[in-house]
């Protein structure tokens, strides 16, 4: 799978990496979009970071493949959440950081890291 690999302070590199592995409360995740936060940039600028260099905790996409103890998903459905290496064509998260995206909403409009910001000041 391609992903953009955080190499050096302010450049990332495409690179081949090998599909991630799930556990049995983990998702595989193809990536449809996936947001920038402020919240990583002084990984950025420091050159490192991120899941194996891979950063983006903003993603949106549909489940390709479920670990055995996943409930409440089914491979297809489009979900955000608390998601890290979103600068790739795939991820994985465990299946309790993710919600269901919305049919009405487009991938976009679904980042979910947005919306966590809101709940938690809210919270706060």
């Amino acid at each position: 799978m391609k992903a953009a690999v955080l190499v050096a302070p302010s450049k990332c590199e495409v690179r081949d990496l090998p599909l991630p592995e799930i556990n049995d409360n983990e998702v595989l995740i193809k990536v449809k979009a996936c947001g920038v936060c402020a919240s990583e940039l002084e990984s950025w600028l420091k050159g490192s970071g991120g899941r194996n260099g891979v950063m983006g905790h903003e993603p949106v996409g549909t489940i390709e493949k479920m670990g055995r103890n996943v409930t409440g998903f089914s491979a297809g459905d489009r979900i955000t959440g608390l998601i890290h290496g979103g600068f790739s064509e795939y991820t994985k998260a465990d299946y309790r950081d993710c919600v269901k995206v919305p049919e009405k909403l487009d991938d976009f409009e679904a980042l979910g890291e947005p919306l966590s910001c809101i709940v938690s000041g809210a919270e706060r």
